[in-house]
């Protein structure tokens, strides 16, 4: 059992896909089963962002990647936005949310 960040790059797209998981072993499998509904059930969208590639080019068109063990629990969010970031996997990949403990959570969080 693996903790710590990991990517999901499509080889025909160039865009990642970047998560943090305690279990990344497990995580990986759970995207790789909702990918492969999303071309069951003809809803690339709907079941995982990366649906609409996976449809076009195959599920051998994503690749996984470990891109970095974290030991402590505590610093995966702050890991994950590093990676988010390095990757520009939310202003040019398959992010769709701010991942925890970025500075708009935070703002966010003051408004309320």
């Amino acid at each position: 059992m693996t903790m710590g960040i990991y990517g999901l790059f499509s080889i025909e797209t160039g865009k990642w896909y970047v998560g943090a998981s305690i279990n990344i072993e497990e995580r990986l499998r759970q995207h790789k089963k909702e990918l492969l509904k999303a071309i069951c059930y003809n809803s690339p969208g709907l079941f995982h962002p990366m649906g609409e590639t996976v449809a076009r080019f195959g599920i051998s068109s994503v690749l996984p990647h470990l891109l970095e063990e974290v030991t402590d629990v505590g610093k995966l969010s702050e890991r994950e936005l590093y990676w988010v970031e390095k990757k520009s996997a939310l202003t040019n990949g398959y992010n769709r949310h701010i991942p925890a403990g970025h500075w708009l959570w935070k703002r966010m969080g003051e408004s309320q």
